[in-house]
């Protein structure tokens, strides 16, 4: 797993061991290597996700959240009492939602404290999708509908100024991955699992949906489908981006979001879309400029491919 920084200049990983390393991108250092706790059982602690931020590796473990200097020394520590399953760090925001079943707890990472805590319905099998705004005042994490015969689920909007919770209903009990737009809406994309998918036609089905979350509405959504050519390896994500073309004075906006092996783009106001490009297998990552229309695919055959979503040409 690799995290990086908001300049580009520094990364964060955890190897299959658990070990956490920091590195300096230009000069490819190591600028430290922490390795993994033990539990009273002997087996390893192995970490859940960890950032660079100010000289020091912010590192979240089941039941700890730390931020530990290059020379391995403690500047703070947090010891959580309910296990984290998932966590989402924000360098920007400054913050770090650590999710455990029962509740999602907002740390600001410069030293530990709690910024909010809010409620969770979560299935340990399933990992939480979440989201910061922009301006980084607002904060959206899903929940799965455990309620019998559920064909919805929703998601909770916390705003950090009111330290108001607003529930807003989706499409499906659960999702796969959400984005907020410059309008300050939320784009959820959802993919079909196995048990829903049409197999006998090797096609996957699912959808991306525009919602208002400030008036509980949907502004509209769009289904796709794709052909299950690298769907185990693959990684469904959804981006964001609003820009200004330089030649043309043109403003794109954008949602762009990869399943399988194909990445599609919708225009982020109407919901019409825009173009879809296939690739030779699973995306596993995918990064897009903010200034154009490049969307860089990584791929789990290796292979690394640019293209622009707003002409459709590959480089």
């Amino acid at each position: 797993d690799f995290y990086f920084s908001q300049d580009g200049e520094y990364a964060a990983s955890i190897d299959q061991s658990g070990t956490v390393y920091a590195w300096e991108m230009k000069t490819g250092q190591k600028l430290a290597q922490i390795a993994p706790k033990t539990d009273e059982y002997g087996y390893l602690d192995r970490p859940i996700a960890a950032i660079i931020y100010d000289d020091s590796l912010v590192i979240c473990e089941d039941e700890e959240l730390k931020a530990i200097s290059f020379d391995e020394e403690i500047i703070w520590s947090v010891a959580r009492s309910s296990g984290t399953i998932w966590c989402e760090f924000d360098e920007t925001a400054k913050m770090a939602a650590c999710v455990c079943n029962e509740e999602v707890v907002i740390y600001d990472i410069t030293n530990g404290k709690v910024i909010a805590e809010l409620p969770n319905n979560l299935e340990l099998s399933y990992s939480s999708v979440m989201a910061y705004s922009d301006d980084k005042n607002k904060f959206a994490i899903s929940h799965i509908n455990t309620e019998e015969d559920a064909t919805a689920g929703y998601i909770s909007v916390y705003d950090f100024e009111t330290g108001e919770i607003t529930d807003v209903e989706t499409k499906a009990s659960y999702i796969s991955d959400m984005v907020f737009t410059a309008d300050n809406c939320i784009v959820v994309a959802q993919t079909m699992y196995s048990d829903v998918m049409n197999l006998d036609n090797e096609v996957g089905q699912g959808f991306v949906q525009k919602l208002d979350w400030r008036e509980n509405s949907e502004l509209w959504i769009d289904t796709y489908e794709y052909k299950l050519v690298g769907y185990e390896t693959a990684s469904s994500k959804v981006k964001y981006r609003c820009y200004e073309d330089l030649v043309t004075g043109d403003i794109h906006d954008e949602v762009v979001f990869s399943v399988d092996n194909t990445v599609h783009a919708w225009d982020g106001k109407s919901g019409e879309k825009i173009t879809q490009a296939e690739v030779s297998s699973g995306i596993t990552n995918l990064l897009i400029s903010i200034n154009s229309g490049n969307t860089y695919l990584a791929q789990s055959n290796g292979i690394i491919e640019i293209i622009n979503m707003s002409t459709g040409v590959k480089y």
